[in-house]
């Protein structure tokens, strides 16, 4: 198991990667984001039509729901299992989706596997877990080294597309530097707890 220390600094990057998303996603007011949403009594159902018309595009060339946000919140139930929450959602206009970060640590163990089968692997059990939310959840699976699974990629550059291009690089430049300073605090620590000769 993982020492206290050890935990803490991945919660801490966890932590920072997810509040990067989030204020990224502020900054555009007509969006509704909601940090750690209770998954209980969530009026999600899949019970109705979908909404298939084409959004409107508004003034600041963005549309009014987004290129994700093609499902309307509809009458129902979802029932979160045993307490799950997801790290945010975002609601525009009637559209609602579920985002959940994990970091992944691809190590030696796993080096003769293809990095991206590890990364798929991470996806399809996060999928399992919040499959009662399909298909409005999203998992957002990055590597500790900044590798993104293929439904990951598509996910960011949709979210990407609903904010600013200045908020859009600020949310790559910030996701990058909190990686690379885990790496490198990582990497110190090794070096430092080596026995001297």
């Amino acid at each position: 198991s993982l020492a206290p220390r050890a935990v803490r600094k991945y919660t801490a990057r966890h932590d920072q990667i997810n509040k990067s998303f989030v204020n990224s996603l502020k900054s555009r007011p007509e969006l509704n984001v909601e940090i750690e949403p209770d998954l209980n009594n969530e009026n999600n159902g899949n019970n109705g039509p979908e909404n298939t018309e084409n959004p409107t595009p508004s003034p600041n060339g963005h549309t009014n729901t987004g290129n994700l946000f093609t499902t309307p919140i509809r009458s129902g139930t979802r029932t979160g299992q045993n307490g799950l929450r997801a790290d945010f959602t975002v609601i525009n206009g009637v559209s609602k989706y579920y985002y959940d970060v994990q970091i992944v640590a691809i190590n030696k163990d796993s080096g003769n596997i293809n990095p991206l089968t590890t990364l798929t692997d991470a996806i399809n059990n996060k999928r399992r877990k919040y499959q009662f939310l399909d298909p409005f959840f999203h998992p957002i699976i990055i590597s500790a080294g900044g590798l993104m699974e293929k439904d990951t990629t598509q996910a960011y550059k949709q979210l990407q597309k609903l904010i600013d291009p200045v908020a859009a690089h600020w949310l790559d430049t910030s996701i990058s530097l909190i990686l690379l300073r885990s790496r490198t605090t990582a990497a110190f620590s090794i070096i430092k707890d080596r026995p001297r000769t």
